[in-house]
């Protein structure tokens, strides 16, 4: 009897579950702190390992999708200091891989960050975006939160800011002194400014003017990059932006579902479907 370790990792958090290999029974899950590559191998991997130590048995060999894999050195070095067994694949596959259940079509990964991928009906999987927040990442919730400080900023440092604006200065509880800003985003993580897209969104929702300009901006940039998708596969989206969005894209045309599953059900799937999923994956030579 051997036990699997499913890791989700993004820009937020990072869910692990562990199953027994040979039934696919859950047996545990937990989470634990941001998982993306970007994060640092050591850091991702110390996360990892809070997880398994909180679990009744030890995981035999893990299988991560994992924000940033596609960096080679950010890879390689998750890789090399694998504590056993394990195999990487991107975030993006897994969570496609979840949201179809194996079957055509497209998942918008929109949660911290933001990422696209589809595999068509001859079984292709083609991938966008993904680049990270300081080349992309547009419309994720990093974005958001860096978005509305810069809209913000001007305004509070001439004294022009209007009420709508103070509101949501208010309800993102941002300070009033702009050196204070620039404190925070000298050390700010991509987890830290997409901590602002929630009062963003609940902003936007009670009908407060720049937040829902940013919303606005948000499904453009989200709309841009589903013009690279097959127009005739159904859209999924997950992250934990997708609800926020997924009203706009629906009043856009886009052909959107609800997920089948997310991405630990599309680890699973890649697991149990390793020869015929098609989908790339690095191994470990623990």
């Amino acid at each position: 009897m051997s036990y699997l370790a499913l890791v989700d990792g993004g820009g937020t958090k990072t869910l692990v579950r562990l199953v027994q290999a040979e039934t696919e029974t859950v047996i545990a899950e937990a989470r634990v702190g941001p998982g993306n590559l970007s994060e640092g191998a050591q850091t991702v991997w110390a996360r990892i390992q809070d997880a398994l130590n909180s679990f009744p048995v030890s995981a035999d060999r893990i299988l991560a999708g994992l924000a940033g894999s596609e960096y080679d050195l950010h890879r390689a070095q998750f890789l090399a200091n694998a504590p056993l067994p394990t195999d990487l694949v991107s975030d993006r596959d897994s969570g496609l891989m979840g949201a179809h259940a194996g079957k055509p079509g497209v998942c918008l990964t929109v949660g911290t960050g933001v990422a696209l991928a589809w595999m068509d009906t001859a079984g292709r999987i083609e991938r966008r975006g993904g680049f990270g927040f300081t080349l992309g990442d547009q419309g994720g919730g990093a974005w958001l939160g860096l978005q509305c400080m810069r809209q913000l900023l001007p305004m509070l440092d001439g004294r022009s800011m209007d009420a709508d604006s103070r509101t949501l200065l208010s309800a993102c509880g941002l300070s009033e002194d702009p050196s204070a800003w620039m404190m925070f985003a000298d050390q700010a993580t991509p987890a830290d400014f997409a901590a602002l897209s929630e009062p963003i969104a609940l902003a936007a929702r009670s009908g407060n003017e720049p937040a829902k300009r940013l919303i606005q901006s948000g499904v453009d940039e989200l709309l841009r990059l589903l013009q690279e998708a097959p127009s005739d596969l159904p859209v999924a989206a997950v992250g934990g932006l997708s609800a926020v969005y997924m009203p706009f894209l629906q009043a856009h045309g886009i052909p959107m579902v609800s997920p089948q599953g997310d991405a630990l059900d599309g680890l699973m799937y890649i697991w149990r479907e390793a020869r015929e999923s098609g989908i790339e994956r690095w191994s470990s030579h623990a």
